[in-house]
């Protein structure tokens, strides 16, 4: 395959999207080494572009996977930070990484959100994370081959940490303002607890820490920033501005009060800093990832009722 010559598009973005689109392709052939190199091309081109980004770790996930096949069941636990290393381990721990495949005949990779754990009975919990975390701008339909990964240590080389199949139990309407979706995964580890939420409202100056999943780089990220607004509109839930560092992909994640460790808002929009807030639904799919100096969250009293209205919380 013989990538573009050069037209009147800009040659890097061209080629961008070929070296990625040949990357993929490979990989959908099995052909993970052939693919990795493709998908370097394609990021040396554009460090920013969240595709390749992506399809790079899923093919290196791959590969690993060919060469060192898992047992039957992995125990992440034995690779878990002590708390004195790493404070926030249990609630890192209920802060989920959702995998999403390509949706509507795309073939630029899998896109990456957030969520966390609001219930747990027996081996089951369910996660509350943003609708168009799941379903592409309202226009494609839920995807049905979600996975998601819990937080570990670093795996040793050659190994991987396991993944979740998960399914969508409840999803609002693409037409309702409120950008809700819940997801049920079964078979988990035993120290996987929901995360403590306060209702109660909360002013400006309030120390928050988002934890999430940006498209620019890095797993289980814990920004710490501040409430500085709040913003009412009688045709969309009041949302929360939190200044911080933020990028997509930290969309779904929970908001944390820094002293009491609890939920106080959940992540639905970014925005740059220069600009109005982007919509909801354009999220880690898009070509060029946003990030900004603040990002708006639902107040937890509005997720608490509709999670409550759907009969996951009592």
């Amino acid at each position: 395959m013989r990538l573009p010559e050069n037209t009147s598009v800009t040659p890097a973005s061209a080629h961008t999207l070929a070296h990625n689109g040949l990357g993929y392709a490979l990989q959908q052939q099995g052909k993970l080494e052939e693919a990795i190199a493709e998908f370097k091309q394609s990021i040396a081109l554009d460090p920013n572009f969240v595709f390749a980004q992506n399809n790079l770790q899923e093919a290196e996930r791959l590969l690993v996977l060919r060469r060192n096949p898992p047992p039957l069941v992995v125990d992440d636990r034995q690779w878990l930070p002590s708390r004195r290393q790493e404070p926030l381990v249990d609630v890192l721990r209920s802060v989920v990484l959702i995998i999403i495949p390509p949706t509507g005949g795309a073939n630029l990779g899998p896109s990456y959100g957030t969520g966390w754990v609001v219930k747990r009975e027996g081996k089951t919990v369910w996660i509350v994370t943003n609708r168009h975390v799941v379903s592409d701008k309202g226009t494609d339909p839920p995807s049905e081959k979600i996975k998601v990964e819990f937080y570990s240590g670093e795996p040793p080389s050659g190994q991987v940490r396991p993944r979740y199949t998960a399914r969508i139990v409840q999803i609002t309407n693409p037409d309702d303002p409120l950008d809700l979706a819940v997801l049920e995964v079964t078979g988990i580890p035993d120290d996987i607890k929901p995360l403590p939420m306060s209702s109660g409202r909360f002013g400006r100056t309030t120390p928050v820490r988002v934890i999430g999943h940006p498209s620019n780089g890095g797993d289980w990220t814990q920004v710490s920033g501040e409430i500085s607004n709040i913003i009412n509109d009688p045709n969309k839930p009041p949302l929360i501005q939190i200044d911080a560092n933020l990028a997509q992909g930290n969309s779904g994640g929970p908001v944390i009060d820094r002293e009491n460790f609890t939920v106080v808002a959940m992540m639905v929009q970014i925005a740059d800093g220069n600009q109005p807030p982007k919509d909801a639904a354009d999220t880690n799919r898009t070509q060029s990832p946003t990030t900004g100096g603040f990002g708006l969250a639902y107040r937890m009293d509005i997720v608490i009722e509709k999670l409550r209205s759907w009969g996951i919380l009592k």
